[in-house]
């Protein structure tokens, strides 16, 4: 199993490796008292859509503009299914809930096999609970 929040680090690239590494400690700062971050994808190759994971919710933030950004946050409990659709070497996967669907595109198959399996497992864990 690949640490997907390193591993997507390192596909930003050489001159966006420390600004995504910024980008997803802000991100980590704002987390609830009890969360913690699981996961992260971005698309490649420029990493203006996101997806992370938590212990509690998935995030979708999606960089539309320069002071524009789309963010949609699902409490894992409401999640019906997750989808991936497989497109050359790049996967998108959807999030599916009964009132709302968030997306991202172009992640890297492999780290999108990660994703996909942890949010798997996660609503697996939820549903038992």
């Amino acid at each position: 199993m690949i640490n997907t929040i390193e591993e997507t680090i390192k596909l930003a690239g050489w001159g966006r490796r420390k600004a995504m590494r910024k980008q997803i400690e802000l991100f980590e700062k704002d987390l609830l008292d009890d969360e913690k971050l699981l996961g992260v994808a971005t698309s490649k190759p420029n990493p203006i859509e996101q997806l992370y994971i938590t212990n509690k919710r998935i995030i979708a933030h999606k960089i539309e503009g320069v002071f524009q950004n789309n963010k949609v946050e699902i409490p894992l409990p409401s999640i019906s299914s997750v989808n991936t659709n497989v497109k050359g070497l790049s996967v998108e996967i959807v999030i599916v809930t009964s009132n709302n669907t968030a997306s991202v595109e172009k992640i890297p198959l492999h780290v999108a096999q990660e994703i996909k399996k942890l949010l798997d497992s996660l609503i697996l864990k939820n549903q038992a609970n």
